[in-house]
């Protein structure tokens, strides 16, 4: 049983390879979307209850997590026309993740996120967002602004934990903790 966190960050994982190719499938996607973000909930919530946080969980949720918001992120592209500023705000934001992934390889030698609140907020709202926009495109401006500027304040303060930190924290909350 103290495997199931992983077995759920890898089940995400397969799932959101297969959003790439089914955005043209609403029904199936929107069953894999919620069965995604299921395991995104479920899988920290054990790991944390069952005392099973290991390293290679860490880096399979954020492996998941990377490849399940671009998954959604290109869907929604797919399906719904967006303005010339929004993928300017996507590639920004694009840019810092990566930049983070290298300054945390280079300093800490070691690829991954940070779990902040920050960034899960950020995944949250991304999460709920994108499910309304996949039913209503009524409010996708205000949604898309409100992801975008919470995902990269995130981006950012994931930045500077890591240019300012002295060792690695995987699960560190905030930049003023």
């Amino acid at each position: 049983m103290k495997r199931l966190p992983n077995i759920l960050s890898a089940v995400r994982l397969i799932l959101s390879v297969a959003l790439f190719f089914l955005s043209g499938c609403k029904v199936v996607w929107f069953v894999l979307f919620i069965v995604c973000g299921i395991t995104d909930i479920l899988d920290g919530i054990i790991a944390r209850v069952w005392n099973a946080v290991t390293p290679l969980g860490a880096r399979l949720d954020s492996i998941a997590d990377t490849v399940f918001f671009c998954a959604v992120a290109i869907s929604l592209f797919i399906q719904i026309p967006a303005k010339g500023i929004v993928y300017g705000f996507a590639c920004v934001i694009i840019a810092v993740r990566l930049v983070n992934l290298f300054i945390g390889r280079l300093k800490f030698d070691r690829w991954g996120g940070i779990h902040t609140a920050g960034n899960k907020w950020a995944g949250v709202l991304f999460f709920v967002c994108a499910f309304f926009c996949m039913l209503t495109q009524e409010y996708i401006a205000i949604f898309t602004e409100i992801i975008l500027a919470v995902t990269l304040l995130a981006a950012l303060e994931e930045m500077m934990i890591l240019l300012t930190a002295k060792e690695y924290e995987e699960n560190r909350r905030s930049f003023f903790r």
